[in-house]
C-alpha cells in the first residue's frame, strides 16, 4: 500500500493567526462601504423623482394629444362636429359632439401638469372659452394649448393644424 503524506494545518487558539491567513474584512471597511452606498442613494432619489414627475407631464400631453386626436377621428366618422373644451382652472378637458353638448367625455389631468394656456391659430390672444372644434371634412379651429409643469415652467406644447386638424406635441 502506498503512503500518501497528507497535512492538516493546526492552529493554537491561544494565539493570533497571521495576517496572511486571516478572512473577512474589517468593521471599518464595511462602514466605508455602508457610507459610499448610502450617499449613492441620497444623490440618485431627487434625479429618479423629477424623472418620474417629467414622465407624468408627458404622459399628461399625450393623452391630450389622444383626445384632440379621437375628437377628429370621431368627427370625421360620424360627420358632426365635435368640440374640446378645455378647463384650465379644473385642469380637465371634455370631449362632446357639437349638436350633443350634454353627451360629453370629461378627463383631468395629472396633478403634475397644468393647462397654462389655449390660444387659437394665428391669434396670439388667450381665449376665454377654451374650446377647439374640429369638423367632419377634416379641418379644425385649430390653435395651441401649453401645458406647464408644477413649476410653472413650460414643458410641452400641443399644435393643432386649422386645415388637416392634424396634432403635433412638441417639448419646450
Amino acid at each position: 500500500m502506498k503512503k500518501t503524506n497528507l497535512q492538516f494545518k493546526t492552529y493554537n487558539l491561544h494565539f493570533p493567526i497571521p495576517a496572511k491567513q486571516a478572512k473577512g474584512f474589517t468593521l471599518l471597511e464595511l462602514l466605508l462601504v455602508m457610507f459610499i452606498i448610502g450617499l449613492s442613494a441620497a444623490l440618485s432619489i431627487p434625479v429618479v423623482g423629477s424623472s418620474i414627475d417629467s414622465l407624468k407631464i408627458k404622459s399628461a400631453a399625450k393623452n391630450l394629444s389622444t383626445i384632440l386626436k379621437h375628437a377628429r377621428n370621431t368627427a370625421i366618422a360620424e360627420k358632426q362636429p365635435y368640440t374640446v373644451q378645455i378647463k384650465p382652472q379644473e385642469n380637465m378637458v371634455f370631449l362632446a359632439p357639437f349638436l350633443k353638448p350634454e353627451s360629453k367625455k370629461e378627463m383631468k389631468l395629472s396633478e403634475k401638469a397644468k393647462i397654462a394656456k389655449v390660444t387659437r391659430f394665428n391669434d396670439p390672444a388667450e381665449l376665454e372659452e377654451k374650446t377647439i372644434t374640429f369638423y367632419p371634412r377634416g379641418n379644425s379651429s385649430g390653435g395651441s394649448i401649453i401645458i406647464h409643469d408644477t413649476n410653472d415652467s413650460p414643458a410641452y406644447i400641443i399644435n393643432i393644424e386649422p386645415s388637416t386638424a392634424r396634432v403635433k406635441v412638441e417639448r419646450m
